[in-house]
């Protein structure tokens, strides 16, 4: 009997100090004290009956009162770890904890007897209370169950609550039969001892709810505590036998009990981890059949949402990852109000107080129900498939954005070649306009002069014949140079066009007295528009040799040098020079230089404009430095482009 009562005591408050050790909330606390005040009142009534001691037979009756009154306790907060006020835990304790504080005097028991494994005696005046307490407490408590177990529209917790009120029926019902109604209302003590043994059912019952429906979610403590029980009974069982075998058949004595010892402190030593690990194997199919690894699962889930910013790819790689690790029925991403997907778990998928969307995750293929750590790890991947999915639609919002504008820049870029084409075509048609009669005007003024009309009159209209068609030249050269590609460049030696260029303004500059001196880097490729490179340095060695002015001494100069890819071309001039207010305004379209020592020099303001435009299309620059009454000097920087 004392066996039974001491494996029933082990059960009991094995499970309670599991529980009070590794489930610290209000569940975990209280059902903890239940079990082991369960436990103590088992092992006091088997030790009453084993010794007749009335301390053991008190002691049950204070173990026995504390259950109730915890198990009541217990029913207000069961399932879900439920609020509960510091006033209803005075008013449900304190009558359990003020009749078990009267356990100890006479006011509830004064002697006892034990015959026949029956327990009698002589009761004080609050055992009346005990007696109406003890059912009432009982009932309310199942009373209490069964109306959450209506309430309640989980069916994890509907599953957990089942089992526990069975457990529990099981066994307070008979218990409270056996040991307060037949006892102390009918005075038949003869079924007490059997109360105590009714409390394998809880712990059955319960067991089956732990390891099923994840009551208390506690699993993992009892595969630890089965895991080193059974460790340490192998370890115990190797040094027993080690002892026997030493004794017995090696006659060692004292020595034997040594050796053994050193022995199993070895195997225990090398033995346990892979011992552990073992019965750690052997009994995850048993309690976690569908585990899986939490922290792998919530780095693959990281993965992938920081992997990709399509929301189509982090829909289709997080549902294949939670499929094959959780295992439900179905995962379904809804990001439509009018999409409804039945299921087991909905969780709003949120970004910044934004509902982006909804997971919805179907039964668990096993049966299983789904556990604070699946809860837990589905939580935190909504929280972190928000932020992803927030940024996958601004990217898709970028995206569209950027190709939307893409379209609009190749429109328009189209439409301004194209209306810089039909300017083109138009200054050559206007072109081809003006110079036909001018042609025919020029033709008109020669068969003038044969026919012997006065020679200065022609000749004034001949020069503003000539000034109109080069003024309508350099509109087309302008306008070439700013349409023109870069598909007509070739490289070509740049030396070389100098010398060429020098050599042809000798002559001119020769028949207006002018020395033209010449001094360039030699072989030069350069990857450019020919005609418009000749064209900037034609145009500005015109101007210097134009305004050189009356001076004694007439001097211009061309020089080319090579500096780090660079090639920089100068033409110096003794003329006239320029004002400083006159050197900004000098490149701008139609912006001519009035003054004393330039009249008499026609032109039409855009030839300098142009050189600046073929400057900077070949990436230089073109600029002058000049002292009015001196000289001037241009300078031109183009980069070494070879292709």
């Amino acid at each position: 009997m004392i066996t039974v009562g001491f494996i029933l005591f082990i059960l009991n408050s094995g499970l309670g100090i599991f529980t009070l050790l590794k489930r610290k909330n209000k569940e975990g606390v209280i059902f903890g004290l239940l079990s082991i005040t369960l436990s103590i009142w088992v092992l006091s009534v088997y030790a009453t009956i084993f010794t007749s001691s009335l301390f053991w037979g008190r002691l049950a009756f204070a173990g026995v009162i504390l259950s109730i009154g915890l198990l009541l306790l217990f029913a207000f907060v069961f399932p879900g770890n439920r609020r509960v006020g510091l006033s209803k835990v005075f008013f449900v304790l304190f009558l359990p904890v003020t009749l078990s504080c009267a356990t100890a005097t006479n006011l509830m028991v004064k002697s006892l007897v034990v015959q026949n494994f029956s327990i009698t005696g002589t009761f004080g005046t609050l055992m009346s209370i005990y007696q109406l307490y003890a059912p009432l407490y009982v009932i309310l408590s199942i009373f209490l169950i069964v109306r959450t177990y209506k309430k309640t529209t989980s069916e994890l917790h509907k599953n957990q609550i089942k089992y526990f009120i069975a457990g529990m029926s099981l066994f307070a019902f008979p218990a409270t039969l056996t040991n307060v109604i037949l006892p102390l209302w009918f005075n038949s003590y003869s079924l007490n001892a059997l109360g105590p043994a009714f409390s394998v059912c809880l712990v059955g019952f319960v067991s089956y709810a732990i390891v099923r429906h994840q009551f208390l979610d506690i699993k993992v403590i009892i595969q630890r505590g089965l895991i080193y029980t059974l460790t340490l009974s192998m370890i115990v069982s190797v040094y027993i036998m080690l002892i026997f075998t030493t004794e017995y058949l090696l006659n060692f004595g004292e020595q034997g009990v040594f050796l053994s010892a050193f022995i199993t402190t070895l195997i225990g030593i090398f033995g346990v981890p892979p011992l552990t690990v073992f019965f750690k194997k052997i009994s995850d199919p048993f309690f976690f059949k569908n585990s899986y690894d939490y922290a792998q699962t919530i780095k693959e889930l990281t993965d992938t949402i920081n992997a990709t910013l399509s929301r189509e790819k982090i829909v289709e790689q997080s549902t294949q990852t939670l499929t094959r690790t959780i295992k439900p029925t179905h995962v379904t991403f809804a990001f439509s109000e009018n999409e409804k997907v039945d299921g087991v778990i909905t969780l709003p998928i949120t970004s910044n107080g934004e509902i982006l969307g909804t997971l919805i995750l179907g039964e668990k293929r096993s049966g299983d129900h789904y556990t604070e750590s699946d809860i837990s790890l589905l939580e935190t991947f909504t929280s972190l498939a928000g932020t992803a999915l927030e940024k996958a639609k601004l990217y898709s919002q970028v995206e569209e954005y950027a190709k939307n504008l893409e379209n609009k820049v190749d429109a328009r870029t189209k439409e301004v070649i194209r209306v810089q084409k039909e300017k083109e075509s138009l200054m050559a048609e206007i072109s081809h306009g003006l110079q036909t009669p001018l042609t025919i005007m020029k033709g008109e003024v020669f068969l003038l002069k044969k026919a012997g009309v006065p020679q200065e009159s022609l000749k004034i209209f001949d020069a503003s014949v000539d000034r109109v068609s080069s003024f309508i030249n350099r509109l087309l050269s302008l306008s070439k140079v700013e349409n023109s590609s870069k598909d007509m460049w070739s490289t070509f030696d740049l030396g070389l066009l100098l010398e060429t260029v020098a050599s042809l303004f000798k002559q001119t500059a020769e028949k207006c007295g002018i020395t033209l001196l010449s001094s360039h880097h030699g072989h030069v490729p350069f990857f450019g528009n020919k005609d418009e490179i000749d064209e900037l340095i034609s145009n500005i060695l015109s101007n210097a040799i134009k305004y050189i002015g009356n001076k004694s001494e007439k001097v211009v100069s061309l020089t080319s040098t090579i500096n780090h890819n660079t090639v920089t071309i100068t033409v110096t001039d003794s003329g006239i020079g320029l004002q400083k207010e006159d050197i900004s305004h000098l490149f701008k379209k139609f912006s001519r230089i009035k003054s004393e020592a330039t009249k008499g020099v026609t032109g039409t303001g855009l030839g300098l404009a142009i050189c600046e435009k073929i400057a900077h299309k070949h990436g230089g620059t073109v600029a002058v430095e000049s002292v009015y009454g001196t000289g001037s000097t241009f300078t031109i920087q183009l980069p070494l482009q070879v292709k």
